[in-house]
C-alpha cells in the first residue's frame, strides 16, 4: 500500500510493483485529480480517457521521476499536461455536453489558460502557490496576480458582478 499524500513516497515501491501502484497511487487521489480534470473535459467518458491516458504516461515515464520535486506535483503536471491536451481535442459533442456541468466548472472555461490553472491548482486541488508557481513555470507573484484575475474574472462570470478588491497581497 502506498502512504497517504504527505508522506514520502516509496518510489521504490512503486518501480518495484509498476503499474499495479500507480493504479492504486490515483485511486488513493482521484478526487482531487477528478476535480483537476472537470476543469478541462466536460463527460465521464472523457474523464475516463484522461485517467487512462495519464497511468500510462506516469508508469512509461517513471524512470524520469527524479526527487527533486514530490511524486504528486510530478504527477500533477503530467496530468495537466493531458488534461491540455484533450481539452483542445474536445469535439462540439463533449462542447454541448458541458453544458450540464456544475456553473463553477463552466465558468472556469471563461478564464484564460493561467487564470484557469492557477486557480484549479491552488483552490481546487489544493496545493501551496510555491508548487503551483512552480508547475505554471511562473513566480509566485504571477501566481497571485492569476489568482486575484481569475477570482475576479470566475465573479463575473457567475454573475456576482466585477466589483471585488479581494485581499491587498493579490494586488
Amino acid at each position: 500500500m502506498i502512504p497517504a499524500k504527505n508522506d514520502p513516497i516509496p518510489i521504490s515501491t512503486i518501480r518495484e510493483k509498476g503499474m499495479e501502484s500507480i493504479v492504486d497511487w490515483f485511486d488513493q487521489h482521484k478526487q482531487s485529480f477528478y476535480a483537476l480534470g472537470l476543469a478541462y473535459l466536460s463527460n465521464q467518458q472523457e474523464m475516463e480517457e484522461l485517467f487512462y491516458q495519464a497511468i500510462l504516461k506516469v508508469h512509461k515515464e517513471l524512470s524520469r521521476f527524479k526527487r527533486e520535486t514530490s511524486f504528486d506535483t510530478w504527477v500533477t503536471s503530467i496530468f495537466i499536461h493531458i488534461c491540455r491536451e484533450l481539452s483542445e481535442d474536445r469535439s462540439l459533442l463533449a462542447r454541448v455536453e458541458s453544458e450540464h456541468r456544475p456553473d463553477l466548472f463552466k465558468a472556469l472555461d471563461y478564464l484564460s489558460g493561467y487564470e484557469k490553472e492557477a486557480v484549479v491548482l491552488t483552490y481546487i486541488k489544493g496545493i501551496s502557490k510555491g508548487e503551483a508557481a512552480q508547475l505554471l513555470k511562473v513566480s509566485v507573484e504571477k501566481l497571485k496576480e492569476l489568482l486575484f484575475s481569475g477570482i475576479h474574472s470566475l465573479r463575473k462570470g457567475m454573475g456576482y458582478g466585477a466589483t471585488f478588491n479581494g485581499c491587498k497581497e493579490y494586488h
